[in-house]
């Protein structure tokens, strides 16, 4: 049994020795392999996030300007940001022809009720629509935005809806 004892003594003592020798090997190794392993981390994640946050900052301009602007174009960065900006091309495109059939269906809601009101007086047939012409006239006059004259516009078609609330004995 000693004899047992002192071959297995003897292996891990020899083991022991080549440890020792190797294992400084082997720490440098498993610190290169993480330093390696660190700096392509952080090249990988600068080239993925580089484009989305190019993404990012024009989707805030846009935000900001309240514009659907000029569309975004895709870099050849990967498939997936490609893919991505396809997408919300299309998803502005959209929203662009939803917003121009709402303004259409606005203008549209304000033009029968000015067509409602004007149509209780013979006398006033008309009225609203003669005065929102004028105010765009003398809106484009002073120079006023485009924005600002589509607002005068309306609020000229409107300028007597309180008229709808009032009796014709009264009127």
């Amino acid at each position: 049994v000693p004899s047992v004892f002192y071959a297995v003594d003897s292996v891990t003592l020899a083991s022991r020795r080549v440890l020792q020798g190797a294992l400084p090997k082997l720490i440098a190794i498993a610190c290169g392999g993480l330093v390696l392993c660190l700096l392509a981390s952080v090249r990988l994640a600068r080239s993925v996030s580089a484009p989305i946050d190019r993404l990012s900052r024009e989707l805030a301009e846009m935000a900001d300007a309240h514009e659907t602007g000029p569309l975004l174009t895709p870099e050849a960065t990967s498939r997936e940001m490609a893919t991505l900006v396809e997408t919300f091309n299309r998803l502005v495109g959209s929203l662009s022809s939803a917003r121009a059939e709402t303004d259409a269906a606005v203008v549209g809601a304000i033009r029968a009720l000015a067509a409602a009101l004007d149509a209780r007086d013979a006398y006033t047939a008309g009225h609203s629509e003669r005065v929102s012409a004028l105010s765009v006239a003398i809106g484009r006059q002073m120079h006023v935005s485009e924005s600002d004259v589509e607002v005068l516009r309306l609020g000229a078609l409107l300028h007597d809806i309180g008229k709808i609330g009032i009796s014709d004995v009264i009127l």
